[in-house]
């Protein structure tokens, strides 16, 4: 994410009740998204704040769950599930 203050806390909070764990980062923001990601964190216990020093960064923060059953979904700022799609990704990703 980078500059995204007036989008990031929508984003987060609507993908928050969809995943069991949430890593989010930064790159490189000169606006509040920053303040506003590590707040986030602070409020929601499977909230990961991970600021990044560049793109390839990335693969660092999934390498960890590479080859084993981890479902990983990753989203900009200003993307914004509704509730339905999120029910019927999750009964999806479970195998229902």
């Amino acid at each position: 994410m980078k500059n995204a203050d007036g989008f990031v806390e929508q984003a987060v909070r609507n993908v928050g009740s969809f995943c069991d764990r949430l890593i989010v980062s930064d790159d490189g923001s000169t606006d509040a998204t920053v303040a506003i990601l590590e707040e986030l964190a602070k409020q929601y216990s499977h909230i990961e704040w991970s600021p990044l020093v560049a793109a390839r960064d990335w693969q660092d923060l999934i390498r960890p769950h590479s080859g084993n059953a981890t479902n990983i979904f990753g989203i900009d700022e200003d993307e914004v599930y509704d509730q339905t799609l999120k029910i019927r990704a999750a009964f999806r990703v479970l195998g229902g």
